[in-house]
């Protein structure tokens, strides 16, 4: 006579019944997560009550400017119609003008030049110029080639400033 193993009994041992229940309850809850956040009110909704006078329409107009031929654009939101529309205007703000260098200025020295300076380079504004600023701290630029150090100034950036700029020894 053999002895053959013990057969096992068919379905889940208690182990297996407890993981698909935390899985099943995870699933769940993620679930639940996800619908919350698909389908509640976001932030950029914009709730408003609606007035039994105004009209829901939004157009844009083009009404005549005293100051210019062409006209300004109104958006006119829900207004009645012998309602004065509302003017939206864009301002921008005033751009610092800095005076470009040129030749005939004489040459920026790029191991002590200031922001301010090396933003009458063409081509660099403040950002550039701090980069130039940062990565002169680590090591001095020992020649105009050396600017390639700095991000954002390349082969054809290099070529435009170079007549401009000069790299003197620092000790």
């Amino acid at each position: 006579m053999s002895t053959s193993a013990p057969i096992p009994e068919a379905g889940w041992r208690p182990t297996q019944w407890a993981a698909a229940g935390l899985a099943f309850i995870v699933m769940l809850l993620l679930g639940v997560r996800w619908a919350i956040t698909e389908f509640s009110a976001r932030p950029s909704t914009l709730i408003r009550p609606v007035s039994p006078t105004a009209s829901p329409t939004s157009t844009l107009a083009r009404l005549p400017d005293e100051s210019s031929e062409i006209g300004t654009d109104v958006l006119a939101i829900g207004m009645e119609e012998e309602s004065e529309p509302i003017r939206l205007e864009r301002k921008t703000a005033p751009e610092a003008k800095v005076p470009k260098v040129t030749a005939g200025d004489g040459l920026i020295d790029v191991n002590t030049a200031s922001i301010e300076e090396l933003q009458r380079l063409p081509g660099i504004g403040p950002v550039l110029a701090q980069r130039i600023i940062d990565a002169r701290r680590i090591a001095p630029y020992r020649s105009v080639d050396d600017l390639r150090r700095a991000s954002g100034i390349g082969p054809k950036r290099l070529d435009a400033i170079r007549p401009l700029v000069r790299a003197s020894r620092v000790e």
